[in-house]
């Protein structure tokens, strides 16, 4: 995964904060415009 991908896309609501934690596998991230999307702008980690 593209950890500037991860940064740049990622929003949580003030106040928020989030954490991952991966013990072992793979992490793959879809990053999508809006609730209603259906397809991701963002897939990270293949």
């Amino acid at each position: 995964m593209s950890p500037q991908h991860f940064f740049l896309t990622i929003t949580l609501q003030q106040a928020f904060f989030g954490q991952l934690c991966v013990m072992e596998g793979t992490v793959t991230y879809y990053g999508f415009a809006n609730e209603d999307a259906k397809e991701p702008e963002v897939k990270s980690g293949d």
